[in-house]
């Protein structure tokens, strides 16, 4: 807001230093991605990994949220409000719709680690992937909101997975998720295949 309380117009500049910050955290996730387990789990994802941050870079389409999980969406009745746009840039729909299917895909995953089962919440979760990339209606774009859900995912568990703080092992912790993440980065979508094709990908790649 400006002085006087009105909402200012936000500034091409600002975005492009978040820009900017979003490419030094990528480079960051890279570094300590190739320093993991002597780099061997880097040389299955090497290629794809730099082909995502490089679309990332070089494409500045539209306005994107850069952090749009579940706990930035306020829901009042059947009105939805969006907040916290500190991670706001230029770049991809497909980058933001990949930031929510990561964070689903995760908390799936983290279910499964920790009690084993699959119940309602896990069955809830694959519907809200599944609406999800049913927005989704070019299979080019279908392929880059799962490898971009891959790329995110990693950028997550190396740096800003809160639980990393409580664990003793966190080799093992990335051990159970990484091939997760690796997997996504590295969907091959090219072909004509349809959601219900990814959600099955999903769901083999964690259960």
């Amino acid at each position: 807001k400006d002085v006087e309380g009105v909402l200012a117009e936000p500034q091409i500049t600002s975005f492009a230093k978040i820009k900017c910050k979003w490419i030094d955290i990528f480079n960051k996730t890279r570094t300590l991605f190739q320093g993991f387990d002597a780099g061997s789990c880097w040389s299955l994802c090497e290629k794809e990994f730099n082909e995502m941050f490089n679309d990332f870079v070089v494409r500045n389409e539209q306005l994107v949220h850069g952090d749009l999980v579940s706990g930035n969406m306020l829901i009042w009745h059947n009105d939805l409000k969006i907040i916290d746009f500190e991670f706001s840039t230029f770049g991809p729909i497909e980058f933001d719709l990949g930031r929510l299917v990561a964070a689903i895909v995760i908390a799936i995953a983290e279910m499964k680690r920790n009690c084993g089962m699959y119940d309602m919440r896990c069955i809830r979760m694959f519907d809200n992937i599944e609406s999800l990339l049913n927005t989704v209606s070019e299979v080019s774009s279908l392929n880059k909101v799962v490898r971009y859900a891959g790329l995110l995912m990693c950028k997550i568990l190396f740096l800003h997975h809160n639980t990393f703080t409580e664990i003793k092992n966190k080799g093992e912790y990335l051990n159970y998720f990484l091939p997760i993440a690796i997997k996504c980065l590295i969907f091959d979508g090219s072909f004509e295949c349809a959601v219900s094709d990814c959600i099955a990908f999903f769901k083999k790649r964690i259960w």
